[in-house]
C-alpha cells in the first residue's frame, strides 16, 4: 500500500493537546554573553505559534535551539516526552522539520527532487526513494499548492513558488513540528499572505504543531494563535495576539510608537508603526552591563556567521600514498563522536564494505552510501562506470544541497574528474553554494589544479613504503 500521509504517526501523546515540542527555561549564551535567556514555550499540534521582536531579540537562535541545531546551556527542550538530546539525529528529523530563511538553490533540480529530499531520513543507510517517498512528495507538493512545479526547475521559479517547495520538502519529512524562519521573507504583499494562510491551514488540517519567526506584526496577528515576543532574549509576552501586542509593549521591546486598531470587516488586530521612541536612539553606552553584554554577544554571533560558521572548509585529501579514505573516515568518526551530522559517499568502493573501518562505522551508525558497484581502476565496462559516476554525483549534490549534514566526505572523487566523468567546474559550483558552515571532505589521486587552489585545506599522502610491494596480501580484520 501506498502512503500518502504526512504527518509522522509515532509516537503521539495520549492527550492530544498535550505539547508535542516544549522548552524549558532554555537559556544559550555566546562568549558567555546571553543570547537567549531562561525562555518557556509550548507547541500543540494543530497550533500556530509566531516568535516576534526586533533584530538580535534572539528569534532565529530560539528556533535553532528548539530544532535541536545548538544545545542550551541550562534548561533544556523536550520532544514528544523525552529530551531532545536523547533523539538521534535521524529520528529526530522525522519528528521536526526546519525551513531556514536562507536556503541556497543555485543548482538546477527540480521541484519534485528536492522535495524528495525530505525523505531522508525515512530511508535506510543504502535504500533509494521508492515509489511510497514519491507519493509523499507529490501529496507535499499538492497540499502547498505547488503540484503544477514538480516537474519545473528551481532556478525558474518565483520567490512564493521556492518558499511553497520548500515548505513541500520539510512536509515530506512527515514532521510533527515545523520550525519556520522568516518564511515570508522578501517575498511581496500577495505571496506573503499565501505562504501565512497556507502555512496555517497545514497546521489546522494536518495538526503540525507551527512555530514562525516573523517581522510584520500585523501578519504575525493575522496568522497566530499564539504570540511570543521577545526583546533582549527574554520572553516579554506569550499569549493571544491581543493580549501581546500592546503600544507599551511595542514602544518597550521596538522603541517606536504604534497604533493599534481592529480591521471591522475581518476582526484582525493592524499594527502601525509611527515613529521612533526617544530612548530607541540611546548609545551602547546607555545600556545596562546585560544590554552591553547582549550586545557583544550579537556582534560575535555576526562575526561568527561571516566567519567559520558561514564557510565551512573544503578538504582535500590527494597523493599516491595510502590512507586518504581512512584519514577521512577517521575525521568523520570523530565529526560523529561531537555529535555532528555525516556522510560519507563513496564513489569506487565495492558495496560488499567489508573492510574493517566501514564495518566499524555501520555499528555505530553512520551512514556510509556506496556509490558504485565495485568499480575500479580496471574496469572492463568505462560506459558503465561513467554512468555510474554521474548517477552518485546526482546523489552527492543532493545531500550537500539537502542541509541535512554538518560533514560530508566525498571518497574518491577525484577518480571521476581525472577520467572526465564529471565537471570539475559543475563540482566547484557546487562547492560554492553548499549549505552555511557545512565541511567537505574530498579524497583520491591526482585531484586538479583547481580543485586544489579552491580547497582550504590539501594534504598530500606520498607512498614510502607499503607490504603490497613486497607482495604481502591484505589479512582478514587487517585491510592495508
Amino acid at each position: 500500500m501506498v502512503a500518502t500521509n504526512l504527518v509522522q504517526e509515532a509516537p503521539r501523546p495520549a492527550d492530544e493537546r498535550a505539547p508535542v515540542l516544549t522548552a524549558r527555561n532554555v537559556t544559550y549564551r555566546v562568549d558567555d554573553a546571553p543570547v537567549v535567556t531562561d525562555v518557556s514555550l509550548d507547541l500543540r499540534g494543530g497550533e500556530v505559534v509566531i516568535v516576534v521582536g526586533p533584530n538580535g531579540a534572539g528569534k532565529t537562535t530560539l528556533l535553532r535551539l528548539l530544532g535541536g541545531l545548538l544545545k542550551p546551556v541550562s534548561g533544556e527542550v523536550v520532544l514528544a516526552g523525552k529530551p531532545l538530546e536523547r533523539w538521534t539525529g535521524r529520528d529526530r528529523a522525522r519528528l521536526i522539520a526546519s525551513v531556514p530563511q536562507y536556503v541556497n538553490l543555485d543548482f538546477d533540480v527540480t521541484a519534485l527532487d528536492l522535495v524528495l529530499m525530505g525523505r531522508h531520513p525515512h530511508l535506510g543507510r543504502f535504500q533509494m526513494e521508492g515509489a511510497e517517498d514519491v507519493a509523499v512528495a507529490h501529496a507535499a507538493l499538492t497540499a502547498t499548492q505547488a503540484g503544477a512545479l514538480a516537474g519545473r526547475s528551481v532556478l525558474a521559479m518565483s520567490g512564493g513558488e521556492r518558499q511553497r517547495v520548500l515548505i513541500a520538502r520539510a512536509l515530506a519529512q512527515e514532521p510533527r513540528v515545523l520550525l519556520l524562519d522568516e518564511p515570508t521573507a522578501n517575498l511581496d504583499v500577495a505571496h506573503q499572505l499565501q505562504i501565512m494562510e497556507l502555512v496555517h491551514q497545514l497546521a489546522t488540517d494536518r495538526r503540525v504543531a507551527v512555530l514562525a519567526a516573523v517581522h510584520d506584526l500585523s501578519s504575525a496577528a493575522r496568522h497566530a494563535d499564539r504570540l511570543l515576543l521577545l526583546a533582549g532574549g527574554r520572553a516579554v509576552a506569550n499569549g493571544s495576539p491581543a493580549d501581546v501586542l500592546t503600544e507599551e509593549r511595542i514602544a518597550s521591546a521596538y522603541g517606536v510608537r504604534a497604533s493599534l486598531h481592529v480591521d471591522p470587516s475581518s476582526g484582525v488586530l493592524n499594527v502601525s508603526a509611527l515613529e521612533p521612541t526617544p530612548s530607541s536612539d540611546a548609545p551602547i553606552e546607555d545600556l545596562s552591563e546585560e544590554g552591553r553584554a547582549r550586545k557583544r554577544a550579537e556582534q560575535s554571533e555576526i562575526r561568527a556567521k561571516a566567519g567559520r560558521r558561514a564557510k565551512g572548509l573544503v578538504v582535500v585529501n590527494t597523493g599516491n600514498g595510502k590512507g586518504k579514505t581512512t584519514a577521512a573516515l577517521g575525521l568523520l568518526l570523530r565529526a560523529w563522536g561531537r555529535d555532528m551530522r555525516v556522510v560519507m559517499l563513496q564513489f569506487i568502493k565495492a558495496k560488499t564494505g567489508k573492510w574493517g573501518e566501514i564495518r566499524a562505522a555501520a555499528k555505530m551508525g553512520v551512514e556510509l552510501i556506496p556509490l558504485g558497484d565495485g568499480f575500479t581502476w580496471t574496469s572492463k565496462d568505462i560506459e558503465h562506470d561513467r554512468a555510474l559516476a554521474q548517477e552518485g554525483w546526482r546523489q552527492c549534490r543532493e545531500r550537500i544541497a539537502s542541509g541535512s549534514y554538518d560533514v560530508v566526505i566525498l571518497d574518491e572523487l577525484t577518480y571521476c574528474l581525472k577520467f572526465g566523468w564529471l565537471d570539475i567546474d559543475e563540482v566547484l559550483d557546487v562547492l560554492r553554494s553548499r549549505p552555511e558552515g557545512q565541511h567537505v571532505v574530498i579524497t583520491g589521486r591526482d585531484a586538479p589544479s583547481a580543485l586544489i587552489e579552491f580547497a582550504d585545506l590539501v594534504t598530500e599522502m606520498r607512498e614510502v613504503k607499503h607490504p603490497y610491494k613486497a607482495g604481502i596480501r591484505a589479512q582478514p580484520g587487517i585491510e592495508f
